[in-house]
């Protein structure tokens, strides 16, 4: 059975220029989607990210937001929406990393 799709599709990958969400961003290309690759900070680890994506032939493009705003994940979708036509898929792996033992942190921490 093919994992590919017949039709264009599109998926946002939130933290996709690293770790877990780079390659499931590199996955979801490899089966046929068009991927936006987002990123928080770091526009050159978004680009190795989309770059790696198209020379593998997939499409990809990077756009930057900060998903804990509610304007810039709006503005993330509307990009996508305006580079691909949709979303069909959304996998959110953009995450932070407490640096501390978790029995010290309070929910304000983790939330």
């Amino acid at each position: 059975m093919s994992t590919s799709v017949s039709t264009p599709r599109t998926a946002v990958v939130t933290g996709g220029s690293g770790g877990i969400g780079r390659v499931v961003a590199e996955r979801l290309a490899a089966d046929g989607f068009s991927v936006v690759v987002h990123y928080a900070g770091n526009p050159d680890r978004a680009k190795e990210a989309v770059d790696a994506i198209v020379a593998a032939g997939g499409t990809a493009e990077a756009v930057q937001a900060d998903v804990a705003d509610e304007t810039d994940a709006a503005a993330l979708f509307d990009r996508a929406e305006q580079l691909f036509g949709g979303v069909d898929v959304v996998v959110h792996t953009a995450g932070i990393m407490l640096l501390a033992p978790l029995a010290e942190a309070d929910l304000d921490d983790v939330d």
